[in-house]
């Protein structure tokens, strides 16, 4: 197997189509079938499931598809440290940020620094909360954004904002009509659905509880995506816990939960390696981060124009 074999099946599984995937590579449609088949080959299981109107991963595909893109992330990565090395002019910034920050927000913190730093090249990964710490130890990147992020001997942090949670009664929000705000021990007595432990939502909700001495019963399944927490509450299977800029709807139309009468609250923070920042660059986006951070957030208001004028001040 090779990495373009990889490459055309992340795009297949991506396109649903390897016509799609074949147009997107700008190569001929057997190209793609014919490598995606090799590398089915080699692995000794079908990868996708060809139907007459999609194709399909099959489960052998989808337990694999992960592995398929950490190998390519992992190459891109081996390229970007190769060419650091060659050119050590070249201003890199790699952020890796967890699944349960915005990545717009993301993006309208750091997408400025190229206007004051010209040349800067920024990438971006979004990681599953163990795997980003891991990446910041193993100096694969130099900015981490999340919650809960270790604290550790030699590194830095700055709070970028904090996400009121909000509470997503059994059966919609309409039960909670004209309700602004539900105690934490009110909610305890409700059944709570729960994320997958990756995005780092549900380890916060159930230390939330924890550190409050409140019991608490979860549903038996998992939720796989923010959407699905939001569906699951509405068909009455479950009530919720989300914050409130993951919520695709009004979040206003959901009580804000709150202890001892004060809003809970996630807090999203950046971590760095201090001993990492040899560049000057690199220290140049941590001075930057701690203004930055509060003109977006001042107000609740999280836009590029507010960004760009704290890099200024």
């Amino acid at each position: 197997m090779n990495l373009t074999q990889l490459a055309y099946a992340k795009l297949v599984a991506t396109y649903g189509s390897f016509t799609a995937a074949a147009r997107a590579a700008r190569v001929a449609q057997p190209t793609v079938s014919n490598a995606v088949s090799d590398l089915e080959a080699a692995l000794g299981g079908k990868l996708f499931r060809r139907t007459t109107r999609r194709v399909e991963l099959t489960s052998f595909g989808k337990s694999l598809l992960r592995h398929v893109e950490g190998v390519l992330s992992a190459a891109d990565d081996l390229q970007r440290e190769a060419q650091a090395l060659l050119h050590p002019e070249r201003k890199l910034l790699r952020v890796a940020f967890s699944q349960i920050i915005d990545s717009r927000r993301i993006m309208a913190l750091f997408e400025p620094l190229r206007s004051v730093n010209t040349g800067m090249e920024i990438v971006y990964k979004e990681c599953s909360e163990g795997d980003m710490e891991a990446r910041l130890d193993e100096e694969q990147v130099d900015i981490v954004c999340g919650i809960r992020l270790r604290a550790a001997a030699g590194r830095g942090r700055s709070v970028l904002y904090r996400d009121r949670l909000r509470f997503l009664p059994r059966g919609g929000p309409a039960h909670y009509k004209g309700v602004s705000q539900v105690s934490l021990r009110d909610v305890a007595r409700e059944t709570l659905i729960l994320s997958i432990a990756a995005c780092g939502l549900a380890p916060a909700t159930l230390e939330l509880f924890r550190t409050s001495h409140l019991p608490v019963k979860t549903y038996p399944g998992q939720a796989i995506s923010y959407r699905v927490l939001e569906e699951w509450s509405e068909l009455g299977i479950g009530a919720a816990i989300l914050p409130e800029s993951r919520i695709s709807g009004e979040a206003a139309a959901y009580p804000v939960v709150v202890s001892g009468n004060k809003p809970v609250s996630l807090v999203y923070e950046a971590v760095w390696n201090k001993t990492a920042l040899s560049s000057p660059h690199l220290r140049e986006a941590i001075r930057y981060l701690k203004p930055a951070a509060a003109a977006l957030a001042r107000g609740g208001a999280w836009h590029a124009e507010n960004s760009a004028t704290a890099i200024q001040a």
